[in-house]
């Protein structure tokens, strides 16, 4: 089996994302202490444990998965998942416009993460 620069890049986007997952389902606190924030009831663990953790986790396993998915499913699935990852990185840009956000970390530091995702996700 050749390996490809696409199987590459969308090996290290997947290693990303489950190692993040991984490291919000251990310390939730961290994650959200990035953006000046604090989990500090169970709840607010659970929630940042559930969309970072979980989410980081899942969208990793999907991705080293992909190998054994047929080719033109795999290509659908790696589309589908360059959106959700674009998808943040707007989400950021319309929340740093709204709030006028004057600081380059996190907000625009994890736009251009996202945008690098993003780009490695569909080099082919």
């Amino acid at each position: 089996m050749t390996i490809t620069l696409h199987d590459v890049t969308t090996s290290a986007v997947g290693l990303f994302f489950f190692v993040t997952g991984c490291m919000a389902l251990v310390n939730p606190q961290k994650v959200v202490g990035m953006f000046g924030a604090t989990a500090e009831t169970k709840e607010s663990r659970a929630e940042v444990r559930a969309v970072y953790g979980g989410f980081g986790v899942a969208l990793g396993g999907c991705i080293f998965s992909l190998r054994w998915w047929p080719p033109e499913q795999a290509r659908g699935a790696v589309l589908a998942l360059a959106i959700l990852v674009a998808g943040t990185g707007i989400g950021r840009i319309l929340g740093g416009i709204v709030d006028k956000e004057t600081r380059f970390h996190p907000t625009w530091t994890l736009v251009l993460l996202e945008v690098a995702l993003t780009v490695a996700l569909l080099v082919r």
